[in-house]
């Protein structure tokens, strides 16, 4: 195992802890439901969604999304090359 895997290999790990962590601490989809059913989706919170934590979370989930992909990948050329 040379340097550059075991590197890809230790980011690969901070990826996939980082990924688990951020989708338990997102709320699920049922909490947004209940505005519709009481009727209240016309607020200050609505409105404002891109600026909110949840709108945070679901952006961060897609770059780590995206770089734990591009590890997976690196880590697969590294071993076909070998």
């Amino acid at each position: 195992m040379n340097t550059a895997e075991i590197v890809c290999s230790i980011l690969l790990l901070i990826c996939s802890i980082a990924l688990i962590l951020i989708i338990l601490f997102q709320k699920g989809r049922d909490a947004s439901m209940s505005s519709a059913i009481t009727g209240s989706s016309s607020n200050f919170y609505s409105r404002n969604k891109r600026a909110t934590r949840e709108e945070f979370m679901k952006r961060l989930t897609v770059i780590i999304s995206i770089a734990f992909m591009v590890i997976v990948f690196l880590i697969n050329m590294f071993e076909i090359s070998v």
